[in-house]
C-alpha cells in the first residue's frame, strides 16, 4: 500500500467569503462551509491564509454586529481545529509579481483583494475555497483548482463532490 509522500501538503486558500460563511451560523453558505471543512480535515490540509482574508472577515463581522471579541474568539477558535500558516507581510515585489504574470488574463478585473486572494491560491497551487461566483468565474478559466462551496446559489452547482474527488485522487493512499 502506497501512501502520499511525506512532504507533500494539501494546501487550502480560502476566500474570506469562505471564512466568514464558517464563522456566522446566520450566514446562507454555512452549511455548505462546514460539509466542506468536515470532508478535507480527515486529509489535515493547510490552510494558507492571507492578510487579506482576515482583514476582509474581520470588516464584514464586525458590520454584521459582532463585536470584536467575539470575531477574535471565533476566528481563534477555526484556527484551533486547523493547521496554517499566515502571511506575515506584504510584500510590494510580490504584489507587482503577480500583476505581471497575470496582466492579460482576466483575473485581473477582480477586486484587489479577490486578485491577491486567488493569485496566493494559484503561486501556492493550493486548493482555492470561495463562495463568491465572480471570483470563481474569473479565475477558472486559468486555474482549476478553485472550488466554489455553496448550496445556496443560483445558476452554479457547488464544487463539493468535485473537491472532494479531486483531493481523494491526490491524496488518498494508493492500493
Amino acid at each position: 500500500m502506497k501512501s502520499r509522500p511525506m512532504n507533500k501538503e494539501l494546501a487550502v486558500v480560502p476566500d474570506s467569503c469562505w471564512l466568514l460563511a464558517y464563522l456566522d451560523r446566520e450566514d446562507v453558505h454555512h452549511v455548505a462551509v462546514t460539509s466542506c471543512l468536515g470532508m478535507i480535515l480527515p486529509y489535515r490540509p493547510v490552510f494558507y491564509i492571507p492578510a487579506f482574508v482576515y482583514i476582509e472577515t474581520l470588516s464584514k463581522l464586525r458590520r454584521r454586529g459582532i463585536p470584536l471579541h467575539k470575531c477574535q474568539s471565533q476566528i481563534d477558535h477555526f484556527l484551533a481545529q486547523v493547521q496554517h500558516r499566515d502571511q506575515k507581510y506584504l510584500m510590494t515585489k510580490e504584489i507587482f509579481k503577480k500583476y505581471r504574470m497575470f496582466s492579460r488574463k482576466k483575473i485581473t478585473q477582480l477586486t484587489g483583494v479577490d486578485f491577491y486572494i486567488a493569485t496566493e491560491g494559484i503561486m501556492l497551487n493550493a486548493k482555492i475555497l470561495t463562495c463568491d461566483k465572480e471570483m470563481y468565474n474569473k479565475t477558472i478559466r486559468y486555474y482549476p483548482q478553485i472550488y466554489f462551496v455553496s448550496d445556496q446559489a443560483r445558476g452554479r452547482k457547488s464544487d463539493l463532490d468535485q473537491l472532494i474527488r479531486d483531493i481523494q485522487k491526490e491524496f488518498a493512499p494508493r492500493r
